[in-house]
């Protein structure tokens, strides 16, 4: 009896040491995630306002010189120049919005939002949306991550893969999600990327839904699979 007695103190001793070190491993975790998004918000509170003084503070100044310039009413085609960097500050503007916050979304859903996204891209890299089915929305607070995600993804792929296209394909059901994000691009060394804050970001982001990821790139592109299930969590 006493040898089973210790064998079972001995026993509940390692069950509870092992659940204390899984405990503390889940905090570090949190920790580290929430200091990722942290960095992640005030890097792109820093990208915005990059924004904002470059584009449209520089375009407001030029244009009030312009403006105040008697000679601008003087000429038809000094007046169509400014005319013409009006539709340029408009634009300008709604890109920014859209870092802010996607306005549309909780209005007209991610698939409407997104397609209105993928047109604000010019000639020279396509932005394709593809949904694989009957779209089965996983909740506003996940969709606008989704978006942030594909936000994340297009921008690096515009800063570093010198790629043409984007697809986008989503799948749905009412339990799980399934997107895959690829580009024509020409790929990266996934031990070097890791270290930027770009992809930090994305897989934060998918960390906090609960998601699973995996990364493919080579010659022929870029590709991101992120599956999420959506029944039963507590996102």
């Amino acid at each position: 009896m006493i040898f089973v007695l210790m064998a079972y103190q001995i026993f509940m001793s390692r069950i509870l040491k092992e659940r204390k070190i899984q405990f503390q491993m889940e905090i570090q975790y949190q920790k580290e995630l929430l200091k990722e998004n942290i960095a992640s918000q005030e890097l792109e509170r820093e990208r915005i306002a990059v924004l904002v003084h470059d584009e449209i503070g520089s375009g407001l100044n030029i244009l009030s010189l312009w403006l105040n310039n008697p000679d601008i009413w003087k000429s038809i085609s000094l007046q169509k120049t400014l005319l013409g960097q009006l539709p340029k500050l408009v634009q300008t503007t709604r890109n920014i919005s859209h870092s802010l916050y996607p306005v549309n979304l909780p209005h007209f859903g991610l698939l409407l939002t997104l397609e209105e996204y993928a047109g604000n891209f010019n000639a020279n890299l396509k932005v394709r949306l593809f949904p694989l089915n009957d779209f089965h929305s996983p909740g506003l607070e996940m969709e606008l991550q989704l978006f942030r995600i594909i936000q994340e993804f297009i921008s690096n792929t515009i800063k570093h893969a010198q790629a043409t296209g984007i697809n986008i394909l989503l799948r749905t059901s009412a339990e799980r999600l399934a997107m895959l994000l690829t580009d024509d691009g020409q790929g990266f060394d996934m031990a070097k990327i890791q270290k930027g804050m770009g992809v930090r970001n994305i897989e934060s982001r998918i960390k906090m839904m609960q998601g699973n990821f995996r990364w493919k790139s080579d010659c022929y592109g870029t590709r991101l699979l992120i599956i999420i299930v959506t029944n039963g969590t507590n996102y």
